[in-house]
């Protein structure tokens, strides 16, 4: 083989990593369900300026997940990529460890509402602060975002995994960026939906998220936890044997 064909065969498998890389960032984004935040929405669309009041929310929060994620990348990737060519094992164990506490969250949030919890609720608290200004709504957006990120086991596996791969600078920012948006659809598809309907229908809509959330909200989270969960667990578990995973 000549060495202008391996050249080709070694971006080919470069490409394909990234590809797969930015596939299960897609889908660990999705994975990070956020019933209270969007629970916020409505809230925020039915204020005065609604629309223009949660995009402000709403670019705070992708600001927020952007830079603490390349931040994370950068400081966890140097770190990390020294500690798995000494331990392979590390990073699919964090996965398992990682999914084995998300299913656990899972099973707690079950049996809250076994005992009768409500499901997802916005605090007294974030109520006030929703009625900030425009300014002010997008800095407490990123804040909330990278508070909520530095607890959700999800993006610190996600990030991990980004590390571990040693990627240059552009590749990293479309890595974050993806399981930025990822983790934000849900939000972001309310805020479309209400933009896009007639000033009559808008309040129907802010209506059938909230009931929606009022019966199925914690419900979705309980399924997205457990089986997030399962997923980490079983990616950890093939990639010790050698086989697939997320990262």
């Amino acid at each position: 083989m000549t060495k202008a064909n391996q050249t080709i065969l070694d971006r080919d498998c470069q490409t394909r990593l990234v590809l797969s890389l930015v596939v299960s960032l897609g889908f660990l984004g999705l994975a990070a369900v956020d019933p209270v935040g969007i629970a916020v929405m409505p809230l925020l669309l039915t204020q005065p300026n609604g629309i223009r009041r949660s995009t402000w929310f709403l670019l705070g929060s992708v600001l927020g997940i952007i830079t603490l994620g390349v931040v994370f990348v950068i400081g966890a990737g140097r770190i990390m990529l020294r500690l798995t060519t000494d331990y392979p094992w590390l990073e699919p164990g964090i996965e398992i460890v990682s999914g084995v506490l998300f299913a656990g969250f899972g099973f707690y949030l079950w049996w809250r509402r076994r005992h009768g919890d409500a499901g997802p609720e916005v605090s007294d608290s974030l109520r006030r602060r929703l009625n900030l200004s425009g300014g002010k709504l997008f800095g407490f957006g990123a804040g909330l975002v990278v508070v909520q990120s530095l607890l959700d086991v999800v993006f610190i596996v996600a990030m991990i995994n980004v590390g571990a791969r040693n990627l240059p600078a552009l590749e990293v920012l479309i890595a974050v960026v993806v399981y930025a948006a990822a983790a934000l659809t849900f939000q972001i598809a309310i805020v479309a939906a209400y933009a896009m309907a007639g000033p009559q229908r808008r309040t129907v809509v802010a209506d059938a998220v909230t009931g929606w959330l009022d019966r199925h909200g914690t419900t979705t989270a309980v399924i997205a936890a457990i089986g997030v969960g399962a997923v980490l667990v079983a990616s950890g578990v093939s990639d010790l044997n050698g086989g697939p995973s997320l990262g």
